[in-house]
């Protein structure tokens, strides 16, 4: 993948590892159209790095069809994709929760990574051989983090996952890449944004009372910054990666999780083949 030149389209753009992003590609060279539901926010990123902020909710296919044709009219055809946006609910469990909980973070988390890759995969095809596909899913999308009960939100993570495992299936023989970043902790204010987008019609979701640096003092010492998660992110797709985390010892975590169930399933089931 090559920076420099390219077209980048980064949604939730606006804060966090969106923002990073952004400014990370701007100084590597890329035209970036910054793509946030908020638009103070995603402005507010465009007028630092020379470029524009985009309108959009991920949520709504129709919305993101109608901007991506704006990106491509403003800067040209995108070679970078980055299906960032995301939303998380108040810790808790997935017992109880309402459907309007489950709605919103799937809306967002699973069918908006959908919808932003649907709307761009025409521009992407015209740039294929420099044409790449980031999304956002978490760690906590291939294993439960007992220390932080998120429900709804590790689900919906889990789901990108597989989606993100299709993507890669599907471009295959298209010469367009894909990677997933796999954030642990990131010291965001996504809990915060979450409550102030969460559409009206679904409930109101208690704004969380807000940390230093957004995280509690416990959850400080698991966190990266933004600006640590977007590194990794670009040195991942310059390195041809699929898999992207965020911090240094997952892959141990991951091993020891797999394993387990790798004991747990050897030995049951049945040998496959139909008689007759």
């Amino acid at each position: 993948m090559k920076f420099s030149g390219g077209v980048a389209a980064v949604t939730g753009g606006g804060s966090g590892i969106g923002e990073a992003l952004c400014l990370a590609l701007a100084d590597k060279g890329m035209k970036v159209a910054v793509m946030d539901v908020d638009t103070e926010r995603a402005n507010a990123v465009a007028e630092r790095i020379n470029t524009r902020g985009y309108q959009v909710d991920v949520t709504d296919r129709k919305s993101l069809e109608i901007q991506a044709a704006q990106v491509e009219d403003d800067l040209g055809p995108i070679n970078l994709l980055c299906a960032n946006a995301g939303v998380v609910m108040p810790f808790g469990s997935a017992i109880d929760r309402k459907d309007a909980d489950w709605q919103y973070v799937m809306s967002v988390n699973l069918f908006g990574a959908i919808h932003t890759v649907d709307a761009f995969v025409g521009q992407l095809r015209s740039n294929a051989g420099n044409a790449h596909v980031l999304v956002t899913s978490s760690m906590g999308g291939l294993v439960v983090g007992g220390h932080i009960p998120l429900g709804p939100y590790t689900v919906s993570k889990y789901a990108c996952v597989g989606y993100c495992e299709e993507l890669k299936a599907a471009f295959a023989d298209e010469q367009i890449g894909v990677s997933m970043l796999v954030p642990g902790v990131v010291a965001t204010e996504i809990m915060h944004n979450s409550s102030e987008t969460r559409p009206v019609e679904l409930g109101r979701q208690a704004p969380p009372r807000r940390e230093r640096d957004y995280v509690s003092p416990r959850l400080a010492t698991m966190a990266v910054t933004p600006v640590q998660a977007a590194e990794s992110a670009l040195a991942g797709i310059h390195n041809g990666r699929f898999y992207i985390p965020t911090h240094l010892h997952d892959a141990a975590r991951l091993d020891a999780h797999y394993q387990a169930i790798v004991t747990e399933m050897r030995g049951q089931g049945h040998e496959a083949g139909l008689d007759g």
